[in-house]
């Protein structure tokens, strides 16, 4: 079409250099030089290189004003319709928790003081894709790193009328429970299991310096929780045999009020002398506590060993 219209104009008296000149500066100036043809064509205006050059330099320039505002709308427009992606939903956070990859599916968040996650043993990361038991939930891993250590301050809400307080001898991994991956799910700052045929529901997640929990029970009846501050890690690969084991120095514990409890934890292992300090508050009002000292029940009223 422009070639053709072209072609007219040049019948009618236009030069060759000029017809060049029309055909790189496209349709769009068409119009004027048609109008301007006729013009000269009827009063005998003297139209020269100058005159066309300055009307193709305004008309160009109208043009592009009229791309730049076009493609802003364009812009403003796809922008304000679409809504932004969500790619945590592309993560795979189970990539690397088993063979000797090393990784924990923890609730953490960059740079946080808390990575709270599930623990199936007590050496390497302190859980294991393969592992077909759960030991609980503590509040400081490491993935990725050859050796072990932290795995601290670890909970575990126990079944639905589980009557704990009758036990009165009490060892590490008394009351581990099965752990089954079709109910297991972890998330960027999330991770979430069902434990005891789903009768009670986990759900983890952290701030840069607090871990929360959510324990959903699918029936009423006693509700207890484990804390175990002799929890930690067995496998520490130093040069000091003795100091493989997660060794505790002191630990504490505090009963501040029916809905909070504090304590510590001060060990010595890959780390001589950690110190780890918790506050925690729950939802509902605690009924009874039982404190066991060397796996024995003891007076739990603001006992440090």
């Amino acid at each position: 079409m422009v070639i053709e219209k072209t072609r007219d104009v040049l019948h009618r008296g236009f030069s060759p250099v000029i017809t060049n000149q029309i055909k790189n500066q496209g349709a769009t100036m068409f119009a004027d030089l048609t109008r301007l043809a006729t013009m000269r064509r009827k009063h005998k205006i003297a139209i020269n290189r100058n005159t066309i050059d300055q009307l193709s330099y305004m008309r160009m320039k109208q043009y592009r004003t009229k791309v730049k505002i076009v493609t802003v709308l364009l812009i403003l427009i796809i922008t304000s319709c679409s809504s932004p992606t969500d790619y945590t939903q592309f993560v795979n956070r189970f990539i690397g928790t088993g063979g000797n990859g090393g990784i924990v599916p923890v609730a953490a968040m960059p740079f946080g003081m808390v990575q709270l996650g599930p623990d199936t043993r007590t050496c390497a990361s302190g859980y294991h894709f393969d592992d077909k038991t759960l030991l609980g939930f503590s509040h400081i891993h490491k993935s990725g790193a050859g050796c072990s250590d932290f795995l601290d301050i670890l909970f575990l809400p126990l079944n639905i009328n589980a009557k704990a307080d009758t036990v009165n001898s009490l060892s590490r991994a008394q009351f581990e429970t099965s752990l089954s991956h079709e109910n297991e799910d972890s998330q960027p700052g999330y991770y979430e299991v069902g434990l005891y045929d789903n009768r009670v529901n986990v759900e983890l997640s952290a701030t840069l310096r607090c871990g929360f929990q959510r324990y959903n029970y699918s029936e009423t009846g006693e509700k207890s929780i484990l804390l175990d501050l002799e929890h930690g890690s067995d496998c520490a690969c130093t040069i000091v045999t003795e100091e493989n084991v997660d060794t505790i120095l002191v630990s504490s514990f505090e009963m501040v009020d029916d809905s909070t409890i504090r304590g510590s934890r001060i060990s010595s292992g890959f780390a001589p002398e950690q110190h780890v300090y918790f506050h925690t508050t729950f939802s509902q009002p605690i009924k009874k506590c039982v404190l066991y000292v060397d796996n024995q029940k003891a007076d739990w009223k603001n006992q440090s060993h």
